[in-house]
């Protein structure tokens, strides 16, 4: 399978989770992490001694060289040389430190430094790849990276976020730096200290990434098949979900690393089996190239049925519904019956959006959004729609909006008809006179069935004030029922009839 029959599976926007191959691929000076430590050796001391010395003591059979604890003792190194000698070659960035550490009490000297020498602003164009990926940023749904540059939004156009800020973003269409960022240098993981203290503290965190994971397609690009953050990645989600399910394998089949080897054009999808300690061998689909312009080409040619910028906004729309608010919400027909293609939503101003179609019970629970939005589009497929005799319909506003329709002479001739059946009907015992439904609820509270037909009474004999009546429709807690429809029709033919009622 090649790459292009590989992406024409996924289903929703894929998440690209990006390392330190990828900024070197593209940024002039872009450092590995040994040539970091190593770069920050040379510049404290002139040589490399410290660092090779660090990294003979942290080598381990097992794995290699423990890098974050390389790190951690050349940032006791640098702190110390740089408080003995303050003014000296590092004056300017003491200066930066003291003036930051007033306010960032996990700034440190070093991590400082590092957001310095990582601040590279000269890109490498490597054939047309960089324009394909700002291209492919529509179907690119967030992307997750080690990285501390800004190359990557600043190429996607993507929000940065950074640390915590996580946990109240909106994944769609940002930059989620999890091991912090140069423009919060405090921000910044690199030691053992630090790697310690994120896999103990974060545990909503995990829990945000692990849910991204499991729910959209994961590319790796920038890492090679045997760095522990991809180890990591899959130790985490097949920790939660057993490796041998149906759910791990569909999983397991969204996730692709992309490996880079110079001089490789091929793009077939090959598995490759990685150990993770404690869960055991995982497949991972893997393509090894130098072609990127082939992949990024690809992802931007996915057909998916929205873009992820408008599934950012739509998020944050239905985050403010969440979190309480003014905002309407209008659910049209039995969302339960219908499949994924015929679901359609829409998100804007109540005087712009207009409904295609809705049953006459739907459009009398909207009464007032119609009303008030004039909505003549709506109104007229009335005429589409067979109503009884006998239904109590609010027809004269109807009409107002959309005067001259078919149907409506008689809707209106019957509204007048059946309201007047149905005060004729009022038992006797119900015709009792009122001047407000607060009074009503008061004094006969204990019968609804009662209260129901004294508030229509009094309507009909307009003692009730009709922004009164308004509000009580507005607020009637079951809109498909016999009794608000009785008294929408009446507040309807009040409002609306021009001459009086007979």
């Amino acid at each position: 399978m090649d790459i292009t029959q590989f992406f024409s599976n996924y289903k929703n926007h894929p998440i690209l989770f990006v390392g330190a191959g990828f900024s070197m691929r593209y940024l002039d000076g872009a450092y590995s992490w040994p040539a970091l430590l190593e770069k920050i050796n040379i510049e404290l001391t002139g040589n490399n001694e410290i660092f090779i010395d660090l990294r003979r003591k942290h080598n381990h059979n097992d794995y290699g060289v423990d890098y974050s604890s390389v790190a951690e003792d050349l940032e006791v190194v640098f702190e110390e040389s740089l408080k003995q000698d303050r003014n000296g070659k590092f004056k300017e960035l003491n200066d930066e430190y003291f003036e930051l550490a007033q306010t960032d009490y996990g700034i440190s000297r070093f991590k400082l430094f590092i957001s310095k020498l990582v601040n590279i602003k000269n890109t490498i164009f490597v054939n047309d790849e960089i324009p394909l990926l700002s291209n492919a940023s529509k179907n690119i749904a967030s992307v997750i990276t080690t990285n501390y540059d800004h190359f990557i939004e600043g190429t996607l156009g993507f929000r940065t976020v950074i640390g915590n800020e996580l946990l109240l973003s909106n994944p769609y269409g940002s930059v989620y730096k999890i091991h912090g960022c140069i423009s919060k240098p405090s921000s910044i993981i690199i030691t053992k200290s630090d790697y310690d203290n994120f896999n103990t503290k974060n545990e909503l965190i995990r829990a945000q990434l692990l849910s991204l994971f499991i729910h959209n397609p994961i590319i790796f690009v920038g890492y090679s098949i045997s760095d522990l953050n991809i180890k990591n990645v899959l130790k985490t989600i097949f920790s939660y979900i057993p490796k041998d399910t149906q759910i791990a394998d569909e999983i397991r089949k969204n996730f692709l690393l992309i490996e880079r080897h110079e001089n490789i054009e091929t793009l077939d999808i090959i598995t490759h089996d990685i150990d993770i300690e404690g869960i055991g061998i995982i497949k991972i689909n893997k393509v090894i190239t130098d072609d990127f312009s082939s992949i990024y080409r690809s992802i931007s040619e996915l057909k998916l049925p929205v873009s992820v910028m408008d599934i950012r906004r739509v998020e944050d729309v239905f985050r403010k519904i969440k979190e309480g608010g003014d905002i309407k919400v209008k659910l049209v027909g039995d969302l339960d019956t219908l499949s994924n293609d015929e679901l359609v939503l829409a998100v804007g101003s109540v005087k712009i959006i207009k409904y295609h179609f809705q049953t006459l019970s739907e459009m009398m629970e909207n009464y007032f959004d119609i009303i008030d939005t004039s909505n003549k589009e709506l109104v007229e497929l009335l005429d589409k729609q067979v109503i009884s005799s006998r239904t109590h319909i609010p027809a004269y506003g109807f009409d107002k909006i959309c005067p001259g329709m078919i149907s409506m002479g008689k809707n209106k001739i019957n509204q007048s008809k059946n309201l007047l059946s149905a005060y004729r009907k009022l038992p006797q015992s119900h015709r009792i006179d009122a001047y407000s439904i607060e009074e009503i609820y008061q004094k006969y509270g204990k019968s609804q069935t009662k209260i129901n037909n004294i508030i229509f009474f009094n309507a009909y004999e307009k003692n009730i004030e009709l922004p009164s009546l308004k509000d009580y429709l507005m607020a009637f807690s079951d809109k498909k029922s016999s009794n608000y429809r009785r008294l929408l029709a009446l507040y309807d033919l009040i409002i609306h009839k021009k001459d009086k009622r007979t």
